[in-house]
């Protein structure tokens, strides 16, 4: 029950709200797991939408996660024809260097390190669909309003 791009402000907050809950408590799970493109294309994550979705990510992850995040594209391994016929989840091409990239903004995303968490997920004050989290190195914000991220780098 990630938060998508295609919530409301309301439905959004809640979400981060029980996520972040529930993500807290480490007997819950082995990992956080949120994915995008082929496996939760439906939920609108993408390049334009890759700052909130990491945002998101980063303010109701619990001590294990993981993230995965891509473009829903007619580039994948898993959909190649295998003696004649598609696997389940469709067909696709061929992986090459005009199908394969990434964006370099969600690239950068994805890689920068924020350090470790300080604390859990807060409400921004005066700001009813805003949270936010510290980490060592920055403060990450999610604004289910706009569903636009932030990464605020300790200091400034």
């Amino acid at each position: 029950e990630m938060p998508l791009p295609s919530d409301t402000p309301e439905a959004c907050s809640s979400k981060v709200l029980a996520m972040s809950r529930w993500a807290s408590n480490h007997t819950n799970y082995d990992m956080v797991v949120a994915y995008g493109g082929d496996e939760g294309g439906q939920g609108g994550y993408n390049d334009s939408t890759a700052e909130g979705a990491v945002a998101a990510f980063m303010v109701v992850r619990g001590q294990h996660w993981l993230f995965s995040i891509g473009e829903s594209r007619p580039c994948n391994p898993r959909h190649y024809h295998v003696t004649g016929r598609c696997h389940s989840d469709g067909c696709g091409l061929p992986c090459n260097a005009t199908n394969n990239q990434m964006n370099p903004a969600t690239a950068e995303l994805l890689v920068t390190d924020h350090g470790k968490p300080l604390g859990l997920a807060e409400q921004v004050p005066g700001r009813p669909h805003v949270f936010q989290r510290r980490f060592e190195k920055a403060t990450v914000m999610i604004d289910c309003d706009t569903f636009g991220g932030s990464f605020v780098p300790v200091g400034n």
